[in-house]
């Protein structure tokens, strides 16, 4: 896992899409796009925020619904402010309607009981922007970010160079607490895991066994990402 930005590679896959084209080009939805996913990750429920700096953003995906992440700038704020100015910007949000697929907002990737991956505007892996980002893990000199990679949690993707994230993630399916010191985490979901959970299950077969990229159609899309700093006052405890 030296590597998280994976290699091109030609995936030819000759079933029939999963994400078909819908009418004018829209996206199909089966009804679950704008509802909210059910669960906290069980690392959400061992956090205190108490005397932390935290936001909350809300991810929508298209045809499996809502995901709710509690972000750390007490942790990771450099990673934070990363990922809060490229959703406010709106790389994570749909093109402008008419526009092909510009933004990084899919996930392209996902590692089998491991992670799903997102985030890249060339939709296999390659996309990267120039703005990057000091990483904000032990490897790099960075000792105040405490967060663990347990299930639940988004991470920066990086080359090998430890200043290279700079707009793809991945989000923890399970614990993988051997990326610690060596990844930027920088929040876990406070609400939504059962959406994590199908992705990796609907989807993890059409993951290519060494890149473990999907092939175009069957890439969910995000709808969005947006602040959601109404999410905690909302419901004020975990779901």
């Amino acid at each position: 896992m030296k590597r998280f930005l994976a290699t091109i590679l030609v995936i030819v896959i000759s079933a029939t899409s999963l994400f078909s084209c819908a009418p004018d080009g829209q996206t199909p939805d089966n009804g679950k796009t704008d509802t909210y996913g059910v669960g906290a990750c069980d690392y959400a429920k061992e956090r205190d925020t108490v005397g932390r700096i935290v936001t909350y953003v809300e991810m929508c995906i298209y045809n499996y619904g809502k995901v709710v992440f509690c972000l750390d700038h007490t942790a990771a704020p450099a990673s934070v402010a990363q990922f809060v100015g490229l959703a406010n910007g709106g790389y994570y949000s749909n093109p402008p309607e008419g526009s092909t697929n510009v933004y990084g907002n899919r996930i392209h990737a996902i590692k089998p009981g491991a992670y799903i991956h997102g985030g890249c505007h060339a939709g296999d892996g390659s996309g990267t922007l120039n703005q990057k980002i000091h990483g904000e893990f032990l490897d790099n000199g960075f000792k105040s970010n405490d967060i663990s990679h347990r299930r639940g949690v988004i991470s920066f993707a990086r080359e090998d160079d430890y200043d290279s994230a700079s707009c793809q993630f991945f989000i923890c399916y399970t614990d993988m607490t051997e990326l610690d010191g060596h990844y930027a985490a920088f929040g876990y979901v406070v609400e939504g895991m059962s959406v994590i959970d199908a992705i990796m299950n609907d989807l993890s077969q059409y993951a290519n066994s060494e890149s473990y990229v999907l092939t175009e159609e069957y890439q969910p899309k995000i709808k969005y990402v947006r602040l959601y700093e109404e999410w905690y006052l909302e419901r004020g405890q975990f779901m």
